[in-house]
């Protein structure tokens, strides 16, 4: 029995009723398709189903499930959301002997993204680890920070400070994690003669043996650009101001390498040279920059060592 016929049936005969139920069938389905064409967002948990040994630890504080965000068109996410209807996430322990592992969540919904690729972007993910095997772990959020050892050719500088991406991990142990632990750096690197920017993976080094990281590699960023040297006056700051102490000379000038692109707004004021504490012959005081903007390098200044002048009958 077709469309026609059924609808018939339902209205008995009558030709406005079966015209009007027509229309309105054929509005949602143009409705459904026009819908499903468009980019929709939603989320979907994917469960884990844990297999513990007799007697191990409780896995109540562990991750029941990830929570996915997705955004696509209607017809691919119907798609994934009909896979993911049966697919668990299943570690093979979560107490035991065997060695800990733990991969990102992004690895373990892999079988069911792998067919989606350019259609569905997820664009979340919580959690972002999933502890597939081995005794149960502390984790930490620290931060990453790149190690470099940098070389730069004539004309050309840093332009900005390096970064990393991503900015933070979260690291695991099967013992408590210290307060100290804050940071995670990169492999140390040496690049010699950079005249361009930089954008490589590069490798994580671990803290120590006992520790474990979802992922062994993040992304370095270095920007360069070329440079040009600038000078300027800047004043010698009194760290104590409450004293009556002044210095002779009252500037120092400034040498140091700024972009091309920040050359006309690198002004004397971004830079804060003081009078250290350190004293020479009583009379003299050693001279040191303690700030400037993060795109100025090879800084010096001349002269390094200033008078140290008192002025007599001061009044704070």
């Amino acid at each position: 029995m077709n469309l026609r016929s059924k609808i018939s049936a339902l209205t008995g005969g009558n030709k406005k009723a079966a015209t009007f139920l027509l229309f309105v069938v054929l509005s949602a389905i143009i409705w459904t398709i026009n819908a499903l064409s468009k980019d929709q967002i939603t989320t979907v948990v994917i469960p884990i189903q844990y297999l513990s040994a007799a007697g191990s630890m409780p896995e109540a504080d562990l991750p029941q499930g990830i929570s996915v965000t997705l955004r696509g068109k209607g017809f691919y996410l119907m798609q994934f959301l009909s896979s993911a209807k049966d697919y668990k996430i299943v570690p093979r322990s979560v107490n035991g002997v065997i060695a800990d592992t733990v991969i990102s969540a992004m690895d373990a919904i892999y079988p069911l993204t792998t067919g989606y690729k350019g259609k569905i972007e997820i664009t979340s993910i919580s959690p972002e680890q999933v502890l597939v095997t081995g005794r149960k772990l502390f984790s930490k959020k620290v931060a990453i920070k790149a190690r470099a050892d940098l070389s730069f050719r004539p004309s050309f500088v840093q332009k900005g400070p390096a970064v990393t991406y991503p900015d933070s991990i979260y690291i695991y142990a099967a013992s408590p994690i210290p307060d100290t632990l804050t940071t995670v750096y990169t492999v140390n690197h040496r690049y010699r003669q950079i005249d361009q920017t930089i954008f490589r993976s590069t490798p994580i080094a671990l803290p120590g043996r006992e520790y474990h990281i979802p992922i062994q590699t993040c992304w370095y960023y270095l920007p360069v650009e070329r440079g040009t040297e600038i000078q300027l006056e800047v004043p010698i700051r009194n760290p104590k101001r409450a004293l009556n102490e002044n210095y002779l000379p009252s500037n120092v000038q400034l040498t140091c390498k700024v972009p091309l692109s920040k050359y006309n707004i690198t002004r004397p004021e971004y830079f804060k040279v003081i009078a250290a504490d350190t004293s020479i012959n009583g009379d003299q005081v050693i001279l040191r920059v303690t700030r400037h903007p993060h795109w100025a390098s090879e800084i010096k200044i001349q002269p390094t060592i200033a008078n140290r002048i008192i002025r007599t009958g001061y009044q704070p």
